[in-house]
């Protein structure tokens, strides 16, 4: 992996979250992702999560939301950022409950039972 992604004091992972400032570059993005889990069951895996943008606001919806990247300093960008938020919003469970953020390759994660939930849903889509 590039250097440039990997380390939590890199430019490019503390500026990240820079490019949305003041919304996303896709209006919208967020509601899209949210209604499409709600349609089909509820749980999302976000694949190449970065620093969490749309995993967290998923998860803060109320969504069970699994977050994979392969960039330490991205996940450590979304750790801070969901530590600075509340545990728990609007009654929902605890945030950490609803969000769970992997470290790896999406081409060889291991999802656990997040993994198993995943393949049976496919399944039903076919």
């Amino acid at each position: 992996m590039d250097r440039f992604y990997e380390d939590v004091n890199s430019l490019f992972v503390r500026a990240y979250d820079a490019f949305y400032v003041g919304g996303a570059p896709i209006v919208g993005d967020v509601a899209f992702y949210e209604r499409l889990a709600c349609e089909t069951g509820g749980r999302v895996l976000e694949l190449a999560c970065g620093t969490g943008r749309i995993a967290l606001a998923l998860a803060e919806s109320g969504l069970d939301v699994t977050a994979v990247d392969i960039s330490d300093g991205m996940l450590t960008m979304a750790r801070c950022t969901i530590a600075g938020r509340p545990a728990s919003v609007g009654g929902r469970r605890p945030l950490d409950t609803r969000l769970g953020l992997l470290a790896g390759r999406i081409t060889n994660v291991r999802l656990g039972r997040v993994g198993i939930e995943c393949c049976r849903w496919a399944r039903k889509t076919r």
